[in-house]
């Protein structure tokens, strides 16, 4: 054929073939009909769509075999098409709240199980004994409304594993007294006779105090002999009878934080004050007998160093006042020869909140500061031996907590290189407006609280409850937190000015039956001049104690004494003693002792 031929013979177009996709939607119908004739594919009509189906299937369905159209479906149509319902809205018996999914049939378990609101819920004190389920919205209803059930389920819980530990013990000293008996047997005999009853008393104690424990614990876990034992604890009687009994004069301005401490036989009180200075007061004769002036700028908070008096015997115990400052440093005073002997550098603001470990008879020291950083120190080497970074802002107050499992880190043999062992937080409040927590151990921030609309000025952990924090702020509020869930458990209300201080209270209660229990009561300390105490179980305001507005213009600091009988405590009309008493540093300076 020539080549002229070849240009008037038309060319068959070029077909290119595409892949098909399974997830492709359904072809489109104009497209097919340029290539195919209409009756070839008239069968093939998606039904939801209208075009060519794609992976056709046929729907067979009884109550549609009458329509004119062929059954089919594309695949990808029938997918897009098809929604599933949340089958628990069906279950709801009348309850008003609805759940709106629809969607595919994969995604409905994790819908069911993380999201859908209709699903149920177990109570978070369900380790403790709580079989209460709801759905998740209504269970922030019944934390708020079952507080106290759920209070006395952790203590009930905590008593029992007590007891278990006390007897488990009791088992393992009978076996070390059984041992010792037997190697004694080469022993002289009235040395002999002598040491194994030694032994067979302190046995005999140790079962005393189990058995006196189980004794104690009724069914709600409450403790039922605390009254003859602790009758000077009672807070009703505090609250009946208690009055302004003591007052200290001497700083000129805002006392940011008092302390305790027995020694010598006689009681004292230190005051750190913005005045500048940090001073000993004797609690009996209310002089004072001790003034520090090392400081170049104001004082924030002065304690009694546990370490030193402890470091030099019980028989000669050396009194150590330790105290901040605005000028960044952190120093130690001897209370014999009224010097500074040691100090400790290494914020670069001025440093706020200081507090002694509970562990290692006090040798480590963290502290807060204005350069937003937390410090562990070692009092004994007087170094830094961590910085905790995390808040934005200062940190006000630090705090360690109790331990928060069974291990003995107070052990004597057990000081060398342990900064902590497991188990001990240190908690911090900022003026950042949160709180923040850190293990010791492992210098991890482990959790940050947040709700406070103010500088967060105190924290406490509940002595009675190890997994809860209590916080007072600028806000005017106090709130306490669960450690384990991370929430805001409750907030009380009721101050007109900022928050500066929180205690937890020593004290006891009765209850409408005249058992004894654990008060469960903190007080806070607030500019407006008064001092409130709240029971965590009801939520309630219980008392207020009212400064005197002229001569105070503000409390700023809180702590309990337990006074020795030596000083003159509070009676009851009738003739009944509350040897534990409240002593607080005012804004104009003035120290006062109500009990």
């Amino acid at each position: 054929m020539s080549g002229a031929e070849d240009e008037k013979t038309p060319k068959e177009p070029k077909i290119t073939v595409l892949p098909v996709s399974f997830e492709q939607s359904c072809f489109d119908k104009n497209w097919i009909l340029q290539l195919n004739k209409q009756e070839q594919f008239e069968n093939f009509i998606c039904l939801i769509c209208k075009q060519v189906a794609n992976y056709p299937i046929e729907i067979d369905c009884p109550q549609h075999k009458s329509i004119n159209e062929s059954p089919i479906v594309g695949e990808n149509c029938l997918k897009q098409f098809l929604k599933v319902i949340c089958p628990l809205q069906f279950q709801q018996g009348g309850e008003s709240i609805t759940c709106g999914f629809k969607g595919k049939i994969k995604e409905l378990n994790d819908h069911l199980s993380n999201v859908c609101p209709l699903n149920m819920s177990d109570c978070w004190y369900k380790p403790f004994g709580c079989e209460h389920s709801c759905h998740k919205h209504k269970l922030s209803d019944h934390l708020s409304l079952e507080c106290k059930f759920h209070f006395d389920l952790k203590e009930i819980k905590q008593l029992k594993l007590q007891i278990q530990l006390n007897e488990k013990k009791n088992e393992t000293n009978a076996t070390l007294i059984n041992e010792n008996i037997v190697s004694k047997k080469e022993i002289e005999q009235p040395q002999q006779d002598n040491e194994i009853k030694k032994i067979q008393r302190e046995l005999h104690k140790l079962r005393a105090d189990i058995e006196s424990m189980k004794k104690e614990t009724n069914s709600n876990g409450f403790i039922k002999s605390l009254q003859e034992k602790n009758d000077t604890f009672s807070f009703d009687l505090f609250c009946s009878s208690s009055k302004l009994f003591r007052t200290f004069s001497g700083h000129t301005s805002v006392v940011w934080s008092v302390d305790y401490s027995i020694f010598d036989d006689g009681q004292y009180l230190c005051s750190g004050s913005h005045d500048g200075t940090v001073c000993v007061w004797d609690v009996e004769t209310t002089k004072q007998i001790r003034s520090f002036k090392g400081h170049t700028s104001h004082v924030y908070c002065a304690k009694f160093a546990p370490y030193y008096q402890h470091y030099h015997g019980i028989n000669n115990r050396r009194p150590v006042i330790c105290s901040s400052s605005h000028d960044k440093t952190i120093r130690f005073w001897d209370f014999e020869t009224c010097k500074e002997f040691q100090i400790l550098n290494g914020h670069t603001e001025w440093v706020a909140g200081i507090a002694f470990s509970p562990f290692n008879n006090g040798k480590y020291l963290c502290s807060g500061s204005h350069d937003k950083t937390i410090r562990l120190w070692d009092v004994e080497a007087s170094k830094s031996l961590h910085v905790f970074n995390g808040h934005t802002n200062c940190v006000w107050h630090v705090e360690f907590s109790p331990l928060q499992n069974n291990n003995n880190s107070n052990n004597e043999n057990n000081n060398a290189g342990v900064i902590g062992g497991n188990g001990y937080f240190i908690c911090s409040g900022s003026y950042d407006n949160t709180i923040r927590l850190w293990d010791v151990e492992t210098t991890k921030e482990l959790t940050v609280f947040k709700g406070h609309e103010g500088c967060v000025r105190s924290v406490k952990y509940l002595q009675y409850e190890i997994n809860t924090i209590c916080s007072g702020s600028h806000d005017k509020s106090i709130r306490l937190w669960d450690i384990r869930s991370n929430k805001e458990i409750y907030v009380f209300k009721g101050h007109t000015h900022c928050v500066y201080a929180i205690e937890c209270s020593p004290f006891v209660r009765s209850n409408n039956n005249n058992t004894i229990i654990n008060s469960n009561i903190i007080c806070s300390a607030s500019h407006d001049n008064t001092i409130r105490f709240w029971d965590i179980r009801t939520n309630k305001q219980l008392h207020v104690i009212k400064g005197n507005e002229n001569e105070e213009g503000g409390i700023s600091s809180i702590t309990f004494s337990p006074l020795k009988n030596k000083v003159k405590a509070s009676k009851n009309t009738d003739g009944r003693v509350c040897s534990i008493n409240l002593c607080y540093g005012s804004y104009k300076g003035p120290i006062c002792i109500w009990g």
